[in-house]
């Protein structure tokens, strides 16, 4: 609890280092006001008041809100009220509904505090606007917006204009997005980040999971029911599945992994922190709910290290290992969902125990025991140059050991989604692959994705216009290039496969893979067969290659990116056995 207020107040003293008179927080990278996270800036204060009762955490929550309030008004169209600049600014990083929600989620916040201390003119001035941009963009974004976690969004705004209006017809429409979303969930409890990305002109790929949105979904939903007076327990099961999907993705190193994130343009680095504090809230406040013990130690591991993402100066990082697509204002007023449930962090947890856990959906299996914790992916999507996890094919995407403190053992590196060669995975180059088919398979590239490609050149303007000179050529070489380059290559991977068969049990797991090329193509040039036994201490795998066809060669990527190389002939098999 008293970590958790210091990162809380360290927080609200770097924004205000950077405030300007008139409550703006000056975004120096992006350079146009991110009213939809200045909103937060609200609620974080709010609660800091409510801790620690000092008044001048109230008055930086009014100046806020002075802000807030100064950007409300009607789109270009006329037909609605927003919160400015939502995505009428391409530069602000965000849209409408994140704007508009968190925007009216603030001001319905401080106007139903009991001591906000605001003049009776300006509360009615708050009230006006709240109900303006309720009434006419929230109502319908928080029950029509089709990609999941933004109509959710909306829908906390709403929520918090109902509890301060008790207007009907708001209460129906986030309902009625609730009811829409956990129709979309997946039966073992994941949600892609988009449903139907096909009417939205995106990638099949983008219909995969996100760790970065997935507690989004879960706490946005329990924030807005309590706002609405809804018992939970109605969505309970719906409910209990999204939080064992989002602990499913959280290493015993407090860490989410980023190989299950199927909006990849968004990350230059090998871990995000930026998506904690919406974490945070959806494990706290679940368990608080429903008494999950697994929850609540899960939370105390991630709030440690979210502690550790905070620089000397207060803001909270994205990562400490490079920069990413936001910026440091998005993620440091986004702790405010942190502060909204401070009161339920434990001061103090065992690391978990037995745990075993099939998502079949997302073909995702997590075995753990107190010497070590293990995550794999059978399946995937094929990823493009911006969507698509992109790792499966029975590939550990985590493996901590208490040994070594959990820390993963074979963590993320630069490129692997796009050369295939993810720790686990089998490669292979094909005799086959003619100089005609390559030249086939980059204009398809260069028809399919240029959409993709060209919002890249965007995000490289982005980047050079901040200065940002390493993100800048990470997103050159490490996206752009190596995109276009890998249509040349006829490799093929296993890790790439959204063709895996999984038997999973707590005692072992076999998978079946054939491997795809980079477009997604399958091909039966080999088959891999994986065996997983899970011990008390080890993890024992046992891999057999069956070669079908004419190699190049084929190889094993084992720790630290290395490669065992063999040359088969076709109709060989080979089979080794190691330990994790």
């Amino acid at each position: 609890m008293e970590s958790a207020l210091e990162l809380l107040k360290k927080a609200s003293g770097a924004l205000l280092g950077v405030s300007e008179n008139d409550g703006n927080i000056f975004c120096a990278k992006h350079k146009v006001p991110h009213t939809g996270k200045i909103a937060y800036a609200v609620i974080l204060n709010l609660e800091l008041f409510d801790a620690i009762g000092e008044i001048k955490y109230l008055e930086r929550a009014k100046l806020y809100a002075g802000f807030v309030y100064s950007k409300i008004k009607p789109d270009p169209s006329g037909k609605y009220w927003i919160v400015w600049p939502g995505n009428h600014s391409r530069y602000n990083m965000s849209n409408s509904s994140l704007d508009a929600g968190s925007g009216i989620d603030a001001l319905s916040s401080l106007l139903l505090h009991p001591q906000n201390g605001l003049s009776v003119e300006t509360a009615e001035k708050y009230r006006d606007a709240v109900w303006k941009v309720s009434s006419s963009y929230l109502t319908e974004a928080a029950s029509e917006k089709p990609i999941t976690n933004q109509r959710l969004w909306a829908g906390t705004g709403l929520a918090a204009a109902y509890a301060l209006f008790h207007e009907e017809k708001w209460k129906q429409a986030v309902l009625k997005g609730v009811d829409r979303a956990f129709r979309e969930q997946w039966a073992d409890g994941f949600f892609s980040y988009h449903p139907f990305p096909e009417k939205s002109g995106m990638p099949d790929s983008a219909r995969d999971i996100t760790s970065f949105y997935h507690s989004r979904h879960i706490g946005f939903i329990l924030y807005s029911l309590d706002r609405l007076g809804i018992d939970w327990r109605v969505y309970e099961t719906n409910l209990s599945k999204g939080i064992r999907a989002l602990i499913a993705l959280v290493g015993r190193d407090g860490l989410k992994s980023i190989r299950a994130e199927t909006k990849r343009w968004y990350w230059h680095s090998f871990y995000e922190a930026a998506s904690f504090s919406f974490d945070l809230y959806a494990l706290l406040k679940w368990s608080e709910l429903a008494g999950d013990g697994l929850a609540r130690q899960y939370a105390r591991i991630m709030l440690e290290r979210l502690e550790r993402e905070q620089n000397k100066d207060g803001w909270i990082l994205a990562s400490r290992a490079g920069e990413n697509f936001q910026c440091k204002i998005f993620w440091t007023c986004q702790i405010a969902w942190l502060a909204r449930v401070r009161n339920l962090i434990p001061q103090k947890t065992d690391i978990p125990q037995d745990e075993y856990a099939y998502f079949p959906d997302a073909d995702i299996l997590r075995v753990g025991t107190p010497s070590y914790l293990i995550t794999v992916r059978g399946k995937t999507f094929t990823p493009t140059m911006s969507w698509g996890s992109g790792y499966g094919g029975g590939n550990a995407f985590y493996f901590g050991k208490a040994s070594e403190s959990f820390i993963n053992r074979y963590p993320v590196r630069h490129g692997e989604v796009e050369s295939g060669a993810g720790f686990g995975s089998w490669v292979a180059e094909p005799l086959s692959q003619s100089f005609l088919a390559r030249i086939r398979r980059v204009l398809r590239l260069l028809k399919n994705e240029r959409h993709e490609l060209k919002s890249h050149l965007f995000y490289m303007f982005v980047e050079l216009r901040a200065r940002n000179i390493r993100a800048l050529l990470h997103l050159l070489a490490g996206h752009f290039l190596r995109r276009i380059l890998s249509a040349f290559s006829s490799m093929i991977s296993t890790q790439w496969s959204g063709e895996v068969i999984a038997n999973v049990s707590p005692r072992e797991a076999v998978y079946k893979a054939v491997p795809a090329a980079r477009d997604g193509e399958h091909g039966d040039d080999f088959i891999l067969e994986r065996k997983y036994v899970f011990g008390k201490d080890t993890v024992l795998v046992s891999d057999r290659i069956e070669v079908r066809r004419p190699l190049r060669y084929l190889a094993l990527i084992e720790r630290g990116g290395k490669a065992r190389v063999f040359y088969p002939r076709e109709n060989d098999i080979i089979a080794i056995k190691y330990e994790l």
